[in-house]
């Protein structure tokens, strides 16, 4: 059906996505919203950005939520910025939290 993982080509703000798959036995639903543009720092260059907010919801063995915050730059076609949050139950329980931030946008040499 032509779905993405991470963005679309061309987010625009109010966009909506809803996607479920399947990883082994665990079920994901992913609701995903494009909630604003923004500007973002990068080695002394402003990059705009979409800000694309991404809800899962995994249920089986290894139940639980995953909240992503992106950055993500249609331009350069990466992520800029990510926040993720994960909260797992059942089995085992695991709680992440992680953010990161790209530093140059020219790869060094």
């Amino acid at each position: 059906t032509g779905r993405y993982r991470i963005a679309p080509r061309s987010p625009a703000v109010g966009d909506r996505f809803d996607d479920t798959y399947r990883a082994g036995t665990l079920t994901n639903r992913v609701r995903t919203r494009v909630v604003r543009s923004e500007d973002v720092s990068v080695g002394g260059l402003v990059v705009p950005t979409m800000v694309i907010e991404s809800d899962t919801v995994t249920t089986g063995a290894f139940s639980g939520t995953r909240r992503e915050v992106l950055w993500w730059s249609p331009e350069l076609r990466v992520p800029i910025r990510t926040k993720l949050d994960v909260v797992v139950a059942g089995v085992v329980g695991y709680e992440s939290h992680l953010e990161m931030q790209l530093i140059e946008v020219e790869p060094a040499t």
